[in-house]
């Protein structure tokens, strides 16, 4: 419980989950005046500053330094030292300060700080320590957790929050799925040394990314030492002494630590939503307001929020959306039309708008232009080869219709290409741009 003051049992505004979502939303209604509480079961910060991007992006950064000189051996003469266990003293040195400045944070717009685990009692009341506490607008802002794989032996996974803390870095490790923590902390992992297994259960991963650009990324991580097995699903897992079985579709393999890397689900399966007549699918299901379509008094934001990718610039913008309809009443619908994302291998894959599959489907007339990039200054300069793009145009309207880049710094330029959609820019009037160079979105140019 919060020290400093008592704490009511009515609040206007009670937001469960501390995350990007809950911590704006929670904020923005205690700066529009309403009594605000925020309930956390973990430390105060959520997924994103604790234990998902920010903690994440420090470990890509340091691992694509440490294998500078593998990419460019006629420059380097040895790798940068580079020790994991200080590592993780580096990245604990930006997550472990976050609870507090948090609670320091809801101290100051004096938002109530409730801890422990909550669940509905009614439509406008939730238990947390065995007391009731009863809102005039809930929200639930609790994030993903991973889901479960039903697999003999899931017990002896561990998830990507433990290895964000391992102190040492095993030698063979083995990641179930091929989802975007899969392949990014592989990538972290192999440019340390460690030999990675990647099993997916078919012959399609990352199915929100183009197909073929997504297959150069996978032909590049085997080119680094990345077993990547596909057609492969894992059925049974066993412990051996130190070390585990993984039994697969296409046999059985040794690996000193085995990763839950196959996918997360909104975290709402221990609410109780039935006792507040919350309608629920693979998240909470919410109408344009970030509103519950079953019960009025609940609002909805983030990941355990169906409807939207669960990004966190996602989850950021339907906190905004939530925290405006909660303060206002609804005003502001959701409309999300070109959403961006990045995997953060090394180098970055980075998408937006329809994949050329897609683009198929739905009847299109486009063109593609489609190139490796291996000689392009930016990539050759650092020494990455095996990079490409993928750009579909329409040839109506001569405007981009979806990009995919694996490649350098290929979030920035696909950011560029998100603004470049949102405006409806033809790539005629794009080309007349100009841009700063050398810069990696000059690059845009020559892909349109």
């Amino acid at each position: 419980m919060q020290r400093g003051r008592e704490i009511s049992n009515h609040f206007d505004v009670l937001v469960i989950g501390s995350g990007v979502a809950g911590n704006s939303i929670a904020h923005k209604c205690a700066d529009a005046g309403l009594n605000t509480a925020i309930a956390d079961y973990r430390p105060f910060g959520g997924t994103c500053a604790m234990r998902g991007c920010d903690p994440k992006k420090i470990l890509v950064d340091t691992a694509y330094i440490a294998d500078i000189k593998k990419r460019l051996p006629a420059l380097i003469t040895s790798n940068p030292e580079i020790n994991w266990k200080d590592l993780i003293s580096f990245k604990k040195s930006f997550t472990d300060a976050i609870p507090q400045k948090r609670e320091e944070s809801y101290k100051k717009a004096n938002i109530a700080m409730l801890r422990g685990k909550a669940y509905f009692d009614s439509g406008d009341s939730v238990i947390i320590n065995n007391k009731k506490y009863i809102a005039d607008k809930i929200v639930i802002a609790t994030g993903a957790k991973p889901q479960k794989l039903n697999i003999e032996g899931e017990n002896y996974l561990i998830t990507s929050d433990d290895f964000l803390e391992l102190e040492e870095l095993p030698e063979d490790i083995i990641f179930i799925g091929g989802g975007f923590i899969s392949f990014e902390f592989a990538h972290i992992a192999s440019r340390f040394g460690s030999n990675v297994k990647i099993f997916h259960n078919n012959n399609e991963p990352l199915n929100m990314f183009d197909r073929e650009i997504v297959f150069k990324m996978i032909n590049y991580s085997k080119d680094i030492g990345i077993d990547v097995i596909l057609d492969s699903p894992v059925n049974k897992i066993e412990k051996n002494g130190s070390q585990f079985i993984v039994h697969s579709a296409k046999g059985s393999f040794l690996g000193k630590v085995v990763i839950h890397g196959a996918g997360r689900v909104a975290d709402i399966d221990e609410l109780n939503l039935e006792a507040a007549n919350i309608k629920y699918g693979k998240g909470i299901l919410v109408n344009d307001y970030m509103q519950s379509v079953s019960n009025e008094k609940v609002y909805a934001a983030g990941d355990s929020a169906a409807g939207a990718p669960p990004l966190t610039p996602v989850g950021s913008a339907e906190a905004e959306i939530a925290a405006e309809n909660i303060i206002k009443g609804n005003i502001l619908k959701r409309d999300f039309k070109i959403i961006p994302s990045t995997l953060y291998t090394i180098p970055p894959l980075a998408g937006v708008g329809l994949s050329e599959e897609n683009a198929k489907k739905k009847g299109l007339d486009f063109k593609v232009n489609f190139s490796d990039t291996s000689n392009w200054y930016h990539s050759k300069k650092t020494g990455f080869k095996g990079t490409y793009y993928k750009v579909l145009i329409e040839n109506k309207t001569d405007k981009i219709i979806g990009a995919y880049i694996f490649s350098p710094n290929a979030e920035d330029t696909v950011n560029l290409l998100t603004i470049a959609m949102h405006v409806e820019i033809t790539t005629e009037k794009l080309k007349d741009i100009i841009f700063n160079y050398p810069s990696i979105t000059s690059d845009i140019k020559y892909m349109i």
